[in-house]
């Protein structure tokens, strides 16, 4: 029998859900009584058990909203003030300023709310969305144009926001007869690579009768287009679509076309951007500016009639269609099944309810795992944001015609500051939800580092150079030191991923030159943890690395023991000999010179006599690598743990971890950030020796500081400090990827056990295809 609780919630989750079409007893999305920027657990709409998450409020805002596009799409941003804000939809490396323009408004018995937040209504911004502090532009790009002050119309006196990517839904509060809702999504759907390729977003809006009366009324939704220069034109024809579902408007320009319409068979009227003129907005129940051919952007705006308490869905829709980038002009990979915005258009009006029915199922696989602590659950799902902001995704068409079946797919560091395509580091740190959910896409990013490798080993840094071009590969040289361990571990990733033994077939040579190099290239005597001669950076750039080193030194004996494995599976009896005389040697001097008592050594050029005695928070990187692969630790395990005490005694702080501390204990709080991703490491270092309170509280302190400090959530940087946790560098890096290898990890497991039956990797898949 059920308990009276166990019926209770199931009346609450129902209750919680919106009606279809039409329909009564008008509900939200979510609860807007609970205090915001807390994470919490809460029914909401089209969940049957709590989802979880912060909910944020116009005045604590954060930076910057949810990405709506999926893998190689591009995406635009839905602002929490109610606004489109950044986005690359068409064509826009670095990214342009934010729009910050309003995009849907409602109008009953005479009166029009923009449904925005008041600010931007009065002809502003919101500080959240331009301070430089906040990391949300950079300051030397051109600041976001301020719209005209909007006349005759009112604002959302309040927006409540809760994002869960590829979600963003939003309740706004006015005094209107109607309330409204909206659920924005666009198709993400882990384990369905080509599902996750559609250029396009949803916008579901709920209209709510919440008065005793029947009501009339107009809801309007606006889009500015892509610009002249993106465009390549400053004439956009437009034709009528009207065709399986889908009733819009074909926008063209010469290298870039957009569709915007409904879904449905319910009237539509079609006009100009509103925001080109924003008076206008408070017309748009008499009806819409006229679109001539020299107005990029399109409006739609649909009429309806509420009897009392009832609840109508609108659905509005946008597809775009960019077929190449770059110099190189590259062909994405959608283009290959669509030839324009309106064929996406059309399968997304079709098959709308069944992505999001799967979208919602595969987070709720992760909002129910109660392994997890609440915090942890939320930022798994909105984590992978990051993917719809970085990721490219090419046909094998000239030049990368030697690419293959599966293209050539990479991800830009990032798109504002630092525009290279496949930075090698950033995807060590940040390529493991690939991994886990789109393996096929790993591998072809694999061949582009094999194609790209120098003839002594050395794999490329970048595919190519910025923004966003995929070849020619290059800057070798640049830290040098771990590319190589890098390149050498995302093979073993993927293997250990797919079990499949013709990927290490295929890439093995290129693992055996790259060893080779990486244990050789090093200072003498001590050259299997040594920097090369005359120095180096590595990923703590700005000095020179010299000499010994405890964590390049480390990753370098990850890299031989991964590689030791390989070798033994190939059944290369000589190098798998080789490789482990230098594990050997390096572990030797690893522990006889660089071992100091309580830590090891930051540095030791035993040529030169430079010697540097930091205590550095992410000196065993190395032991997380090789355990997170499911081999044994590189260093010592008995110093290993010493050496954890001492970093937890001087270099744990409020936003995780300093980077260094004084050989006397004192952390250095100003004179090197750290890397959020660096945060996460340590403290899985920590977990897998035994100390889970600690290290789960140490990733804890890091994405407590992003979230709800700094509100850079979907912004997530490259460097805060570690004094205030504010960004000092770095605008959606997709470096914090690493936060997926996290359950592995908690679990005291290695990276594949999360694939495995009843796992959360594997339970995520299984209910994103679920029908």
């Amino acid at each position: 029998m059920k308990s009276f609780l166990t019926v209770l919630l199931a009346v609450a989750y129902a209750l919680a859900r919106p009606a279809g079409e039409v329909g009564a007893a008008p509900q939200k999305l979510f609860p807007t009584e609970l205090p915001s920027l807390q994470w919490t657990t809460f029914a909401a709409a089209g969940f049957s058990q709590p989802a979880a998450g912060i909910l944020f409020k116009t005045g604590q805002a954060p930076c910057c909203g949810v990405a709506l596009g999926g893998i190689g799409t591009g995406c635009i941003r839905l602002d929490a003030d109610g606004t489109f804000g950044y986005g690359n939809l068409f064509q826009n490396y670095p990214r342009q300023p934010k729009l910050c323009q309003p995009f849907l408004g409602l109008s009953v018995g005479g009166r029009t709310w923009v449904l925005a937040s008041s600010k931007i209504i009065r002809g502003g911004v919101m500080e959240e969305s331009i301070e430089p502090a906040a990391g949300c532009w950079d300051p030397k790009l051109t600041p976001p144009t301020r719209l005209p002050a909007l006349t005759s119309v009112e604002s959302a006196r309040e927006i409540h926001y809760w994002g869960h990517y590829p979600v963003a839904d939003l309740e706004y509060e006015t005094d209107a007869p109607v309330s409204v809702g909206l659920r924005a999504w666009a198709p993400f759907l882990p384990g369905n690579a080509e599902a996750s390729n559609i250029p396009g977003a949803v916008f579901e809006v709920y209209l709510r009768n919440l008065s005793s009366s029947a009501q009339k009324g107009t809801i309007a939704f606006s889009f500015p287009g892509p610009t002249a220069a993106e465009a390549g034109t400053e004439n956009f024809p437009r034709k009528s679509v009207t065709e399986r579902g889908f009733k819009g408007m074909l926008v063209s320009g010469t290298a870039v076309n957009y569709a915007i319409g409904m879904v449905g068979k319910a009237p539509a009227r079609f006009g100009r951007d509103l925001n080109a003129d924003p008076s206008v907005w408070s017309r748009i129940d008499q009806g819409l500016p006229e679109a001539d051919a020299k107005a990029p952007g399109t409006s739609v705006a649909a009429d309806f009639s509420l009897a009392q308490r009832e609840v109508r869905t609108v659905r509005f829709l946008l597809a775009w269609h960019v077929p190449h980038w770059g110099k190189g002009n590259y062909t994405r990979w959608y283009a290959g099944r669509y030839t324009d915005a309106a064929q996406v258009a059309v399968e997304l009006a079709q098959r709308h309810a069944e992505f999001l029915q799967r979208i919602l199922a595969w987070q709720q696989a992760i909002y129910t795992d109660n392994g997890l602590p609440v915090w942890l659950r939320d930022c798994l799902v909105n984590n992978l944001y990051l993917i719809a902001e970085t990721s490219e995704w090419a046909q094998s068409k000239p030049p990368l015609e030697w690419a293959g079946a599966q293209g050539l797919f990479g991800m830009v560091e990032s798109t504002r500051i630092m525009q290279q395509l496949e930075c090698i580091p950033c995807s060590w740190y940040g390529n493991i939800p690939i991994v886990y959910f789109f393996p096929e896409l790993g591998w072809s990013t694999l061949k582009g580092y094999k194609q790209g490798q120098r003839a002594d080993g050395a794999a490329p840094f970048v595919f190519g150079p910025p923004p966003a071009e995929m070849d020619p590969p290059g800057a070798w040289d640049n830290q040098i030191s771990l590319n190589g361990v890098c390149y050498v571990d995302l093979v073993d990733r993927l293997w250990l991923r797919t079990g499949n033994d013709a990927l290490l077939r295929e890439f093995y040579d290129s693992v055996k030159k790259s060893t080779t190099l990486t244990a050789t290239m090093g200072e003498p005597p001590e050259s299997v943890i040594s920097m090369p001669p005359g120095g180096g950076t590595e990923w703590w750039e700005g000095w020179p690395w010299t000499g010994m080193t405890a964590h390049a030194g480390g990753m370098h004996l990850s890299n031989l023991a991964i590689a030791a494995r390989m070798v033994d599976k190939m059944g290369d009896q000589v190098f798998a000999q080789q490789c482990r005389k230098w594990l050997a040697q390096g572990q030797k001097a690893m522990e006889e010179k660089m071992w100091v008592g309580d830590h090891y050594l930051l540095m030791w050029n035993l040529n030169s006599g430079k010697k540097v005695d930091k205590i550095m928070a992410n000196q065993l990187d190395g032991d997380w690598a090789n355990l997170f692969h499911g081999l044994p630790g590189v260093f010592r395990p008995d110093r290993a743990k010493i050496a954890l005490d001492t970093v937890k005694r001087t270099c744990l702080v409020d936003v995780g971890s300093v980077s260094f501390a004084a050989r006397e204990g004192e952390p250095e709080l100003t004179t090197y950030g750290i890397f959020p991703p660096e945060i996460m490491i340590l403290g899985m270092t920590f977990i897998y020796h035994g100390a889970r309170d600690t290290g789960l509280e140490i990733v804890l302190r890091a994405m407590d500081n992003l979230i709800r400090r700094q509100r850079i959530g979907w912004d997530l940087p490259n460097m805060i400090r570690a004094d205030t946790g504010a960004r000092t560098f770095g605008t959606d890096y997709y470096q914090n990827l690493m936060l997926w290898s996290l359950p592995a990890a908690l679990d005291g497991q290695d990276l594949a056990a999360p694939l495995r039956p009843g796992g959360l990797v594997d339970r995520v898949l299984k209910a994103a295809q679920q029908r």
